[in-house]
């Protein structure tokens, strides 16, 4: 998505429970910022039942989507609601 988007994109993930190491690793590999946070953090958000957990949010900063788990179409409907989006805050 970001190579997609590029600019037009901020991509930040928050691990809650995984360790300093594995988390370094994987930012290096993902190539996104990742922070690592506490339950404090997360809990603007509510009860996170399903992990992984993606809130998409609009250019104001409100949550426009959530998605729950890791569905196999998951990347396809991302893509979407980021298209429809990014595609809103153009005009």
């Amino acid at each position: 998505m970001k190579r997609r988007y590029g600019n037009r994109l901020v991509i930040l993930a928050v691990a809650v429970e995984s360790e300093e190491v594995a988390v370094r690793d994987l930012t290096k590999t993902l190539g996104v910022q990742v922070a690592l946070g506490k339950d404090e953090t997360i809990a603007p958000f509510g009860t996170i039942t399903s992990v992984p957990t993606m809130f998409i949010f609009d250019q104001r900063g409100k949550t426009a989507f959530v998605f729950y788990g890791a569905p196999k179409d998951l990347y396809t409907r991302a893509g979407r609601a980021l298209g429809s989006l990014l595609k809103r805050g153009d005009r």
